[in-house]
C-alpha cells in the first residue's frame, strides 16, 4: 500500500472477500419500495423457492434465513431479468493478493465454532441482544445482523423452550453456513490451503509472497480464515 503496511483481511463472507480481492463490481440496481413490500409479504420459504428458480447460484451460497439478502437477490433478479449471480462481474484487479484458506477436520472445526459460541454466550450475548431490544431495535433488524442475534432474538420472543434449546440450533445453523461456505471456497482452485495449526507454514507462503520481485497480474482468490494482499 502507499503507507509500505501490508494489510491483512481476515473474513467471513465470501462476497466480502471477492470484492476488495476480485474488484467486484456489484448490479446497479436501486432498492425497489414497492417490490420490497411486496416480497416482505411473502414467507421466506417462498422467497427462497422463487430465489432457486430465477437464480440457483445464489440461492445455493447464500445466507438463506437472512430474509434481507434473500430479498436483495430477488429484487435484482426481477427487475433486470437476469441472475444476480451473472451481475457480480470482476474488473480489473487493484490489488495483488495471496489467499490463504484454513483447514481444519470436520470435527473439530465444529467443535470451535461451539466453543466460540459458548464464549459468546458467557460474554453476555444475551444481554446485549436484550439491551438492544430495549434501545428500540426491532426484531426485524436482529435477524438480518447474523445467526446469533437472529437466534437469540427469537429465544428472547418465545420461540425455543430453553436457553440451551436456542444455543443448540444456533450452533448446528452455523455448522451448516460453514459448509456452504466451504462449498464456495473450494471451488477456486487458486487458493492455497493450510493446516490450521501450522502457522510456520502460513508464516514461510506469507514471506514467499512478500519477497516477490515480480507480482502476479491476478489476484489470488478468497477464503474466509486468512487473506493477505498488498497494492
Amino acid at each position: 500500500m502507499a503507507t509500505g503496511h501490508h494489510p491483512f483481511l481476515v473474513g467471513g463472507s465470501p462476497h466480502y472477500i471477492q470484492a476488495v480481492v476480485d474488484n467486484l463490481e456489484i448490479p446497479a440496481i436501486a432498492p425497489q419500495p414497492d417490490l420490497r413490500a411486496e416480497l416482505e409479504a411473502r414467507s421466506l420459504e417462498d422467497l427462497l423457492k422463487q430465489l432457486e428458480e430465477l437464480d440457483p447460484h445464489s440461492a445455493a451460497v447464500i445466507d438463506r434465513n437472512n430474509r434481507r439478502r434473500v430479498m436483495r437477490a430477488l429484487e435484482v433478479c426481477l427487475i433486470s431479468g437476469r441472475p444476480f449471480s451473472e451481475q457480480r462481474k470482476v474488473a480489473a484487479p487493484l490489488y495483488t493478493s495471496l489467499l490463504l484458506g484454513i483447514h481444519w477436520p470436520r470435527e473439530v472445526l465444529y467443535r470451535r465454532i461451539d466453543l466460540r459460541v459458548d464464549e459468546r454466550m458467557r460474554q453476555g450475548m444475551v444481554e446485549e441482544v436484550q439491551r438492544l431490544l430495549d434501545e428500540g431495535v426491532s426484531h426485524e433488524r436482529l435477524e438480518a445482523l447474523g445467526l446469533e442475534y437472529r437466534f437469540i432474538s427469537r429465544w428472547l420472543r418465545g420461540d425455543f423452550a430453553s436457553e440451551a434449546e436456542m444455543v443448540e440450533r444456533l450452533k448446528y445453523a452455523i455448522h451448516d453456513f460453514t459448509r456452504r461456505q466451504l462449498t464456495w471456497f473450494r471451488r477456486d482452485k487458486r487458493i492455497v490451503w493450510i493446516e490450521g495449526n501450522d502457522v510456520e507454514g502460513a508464516e514461510k507462503l506469507i514471506q514467499e509472497f512478500l519477497s516477490l520481485k515480480t507480482r502476479p497480474t491476478t489476484p489470488l482468490s478468497g477464503l474466509p480464515s486468512v487473506s493477505r494482499s498488498e497494492r
